[in-house]
């Protein structure tokens, strides 16, 4: 799984922003072995719901979601 956490900061002096970013991985192995991997499958479910529907598709939950989610649930 690949996390972001992204960050905007102004300068005091120009005024400008700088936008920053730390991409952080783990396996699923990890989050299923903490006990997290139901919590995971539903937000994967979650994609296709809420405001934004489209991102199930953006994200390409078709080609992975089913396996993910199953490998999660095993």
């Amino acid at each position: 799984m690949r996390c972001e956490r992204q960050l905007l900061h102004r300068l005091p002096n120009t005024r400008a922003l700088v936008f920053n970013f730390k991409t952080y991985l783990y396996p699923l192995s990890e989050i299923k072995e903490e006990g997290l991997g139901e919590d995971l499958a539903q937000a994967i479910d979650g994609l296709k719901e809420g405001s934004t529907p489209a991102m199930h598709f953006y994200k390409r939950g078709a080609v992975w979601g089913e396996s993910v989610k199953a490998y999660l649930r095993s």
